[in-house]
Formats: structure tokens, C-alpha cells, sequence
């Protein structure tokens, strides 16, 4: 499940959450690479791969994750 608002996002899977506001992102072909500062102070850098998901689904998180640029 991906929610986002802004610069935030909250991103997870079963048993792990990801939240907090997107500081860089950069696309390399089929990759996007992002990172992520939580308001507790941690960081996380989060890689996805276009063929991983629908051809939607892929494009709305290029667009929330390229306009922080």
C-alpha cells in the first residue's frame, strides 16, 4: 500500500512500515531510487524495479517521487 501527501510518503508490506518525506530521487532506466527521512531522525533508501508493478502504479510513484526534485 502506497499513501501519499506532498513530499510524504508511507509505504508498506505486511509487517513493515516506511514513512516520512522523500529528500532525493533520481530514475536510472527501469529503477527508481529514492530516500526517506522519517521524523525520528532514520533514513532509508528504497529501490523499485518498473516490471515489479503495473504500468500505473509505476508511473504515480515516478511522479510523486521525481516532483521532490
Amino acid at each position: 500500500m502506497l499513501l501519499e501527501k506532498d513530499a510524504w510518503i508511507q509505504i508498506s508490506q505486511q509487517d513493515a512500515i516506511f514513512e516520512g518525506v522523500i529528500r532525493h530521487a533520481q530514475r536510472h532506466a527501469t529503477f527508481l531510487i529514492f530516500e526517506i527521512h522519517s521524523n525520528c531522525g532514520k533514513k532509508r533508501r528504497l529501490v523499485f524495479v518498473d516490471n515489479a508493478m503495473d504500468s500505473v502504479s509505476w508511473c504515480h510513484l515516478n511522479r510523486i517521487a521525481l516532483q521532490t526534485n
